[in-house]
């Protein structure tokens, strides 16, 4: 059961940097919750942003190769345009290409250290491989760059949940749910999700509790944390 709550909490981080990505490039005002992003590493050369955004429209519809193809195309008339790297790498990890990946944002992160999202994609990137210590280390640069990123503490604390240091993991946690509360963010569900189970690892069924069914009433048709709940009401 562990396998498949990390599995699945690993693939949810996924979808909220690739939304962070993408929101980072957003010209209007759409009602985006996240507040982490101000910054736009783009592009002066008209060309080059035309592929890119074919890019962007083919990786909307997870045609991968076509997206890659326009990245790059856009790499080659502007090879200093950080968030086609960016957008390359998660091409890559999409693709399984974990390697192509770090090394992309490895690049991204050399044209212009001052980028939050090349060092939340490595540090998910490590998460993924197990590689725990660099992936903290990925997640404290990033929060460096941005102190309001819900996300990055939410990874550290999901690295030290992993580690299974469950009392490390539930400070890092505590910051994230407090940043996702003042981002009003849908993710603090999951944040909820990680610390029932770091206070039921802690075997501290109150607390377990209390966090299982602060992520059950935003999530009411998840079968884990009913199965959780009545585990842990059935110990009264």
């Amino acid at each position: 059961m562990y396998k498949i709550f990390y599995n699945f909490i690993l693939s949810i981080i996924f979808t909220v940097i690739f939304i962070l990505t993408a929101n980072a490039n957003n010209t209007q005002d759409d009602g985006v919750k996240f507040i982490l992003l101000d910054k736009s590493y783009g592009t002066k050369n008209k060309e080059a942003y035309k592929f890119y955004d074919k890019g962007n429209q083919a990786l909307d519809k997870n045609n991968l190769k076509e997206a890659q193809s326009n990245f790059l195309k856009a790499l080659e008339i502007d090879p200093s345009f950080v968030d086609a790297l960016d957008h390359l790498g998660i091409t890559y990890r999409r693709a399984n290409d974990y390697e192509k990946a770090e090394n992309t944002y490895l690049k991204s992160i050399k044209i212009n250290s001052e980028n939050f999202i090349p060092y939340a994609n490595l540090a998910l990137i490590y998460l993924f491989q197990e590689r725990f210590g660099e992936s903290i280390k990925m997640y404290s640069k990033a929060i460096e760059l941005d102190p309001q990123s819900p996300e990055a503490y939410y990874g550290i604390g999901l690295a030290y949940y992993t580690m299974e240091d469950y009392k490390t993991s539930v400070k890092y946690i505590d910051e994230a749910i407090e940043k996702y509360k003042i981002a009003k963010s849908q993710y603090i569900y999951d944040a909820y999700t990680v610390q029932g189970e770091n206070y039921y690892m802690l075997k501290d069924k109150t607390k377990a509790l209390e966090y299982y069914k602060k992520a059950s009433e935003l999530e009411a048709q998840n079968t884990y944390l009913q199965d959780m709940i009545k585990e842990l009401e059935g110990l009264d």
